[in-house]
């Protein structure tokens, strides 16, 4: 029997650099994860898969495989980079896969560095940057993946954020944020608990707010998370 390859060796651990990687479903070689890391950071997801019970599509899919009795594929897909490159590398990748995988939230920096059209790359960069009050107090959801100019921006966005209600209810206005730009701006907010204990906001609409349409990609990033507060 063939020994599934579980760590890399140290000279490879010393020269490998950061890289990007994807975790590929031998059943049908699909990729179902994208990651970015160092040393044997590639592993790590199915040694948490055996070790403890968390449980989401990643590592539910993982078990999966293993239950039917089969290993994951790895596959590194650039290395030797720095760890910025990395970031850009992985944002990239997971914007073109995104329908495919398990990750829960897109790349670092995605809202910056991501996939864009020509015309979001016009937007981007001929628009003007978002002028923040200082007294404010408000959540910026980021909703790359489910903004469309043709829906409707409420309905599409109030529902399912893993937020702290009491927090939030505390807020005077909700942004939402599509790659770097906001969208929308909801005022009188209130939230409230629905489906699997995730939070919905209803909220009037503000059309004609001064902070719609500008760039607040330079004041609120939003990593790997689609939350962030702002004076709360």
């Amino acid at each position: 029997m063939i020994k599934v390859m579980d760590k890399f060796s140290q000279i490879v651990v010393e020269r490998i650099g950061y890289y990007v990687y994807g975790l590929i479903d031998p059943r049908d070689n699909k990729l179902f994860y994208i990651g970015k890391g160092k040393g044997n950071r590639v592993f790590n997801h199915e040694k948490c898969a055996i070790e403890n019970s968390t449980s989401n599509d990643k590592l539910d899919k993982i078990r999966e495989i293993h239950s039917a009795g089969f290993e994951v594929i790895k596959k590194i897909f650039g290395h030797g980079y720095d760890e910025l490159t990395a970031f850009a590398v992985e944002a990239v990748l997971i914007d073109e896969h995104w329908n495919e995988l398990t990750n829960e939230v897109s790349g670092h920096h995605t809202e910056v560095n991501g996939i864009k059209s020509v015309e979001e790359i016009e937007e981007m960069y001929n628009c003007p940057k978002t002028i923040l009050d200082p007294n404010d107090i408000f959540i910026a959801l980021n909703v790359n993946r489910s903004f469309d100019r043709n829906n409707d921006l409420y309905k599409e966005s109030r529902s399912w954020w893993r937020i702290n209600t009491k927090r939030a209810n505390k807020v005077d206005k909700i942004l939402i944020v599509c790659k770097g730009i906001v969208r929308g701006v909801f005022e009188n907010s209130s939230w409230t608990r629905g489906k699997d204990n995730k939070g919905i906001f209803t909220a009037t609409e503000n059309k004609t707010h001064p902070y719609l349409n500008t760039d607040i990609s330079s004041i609120i990033t939003f990593n790997q998370e689609p939350i962030r507060y702002y004076n709360c």
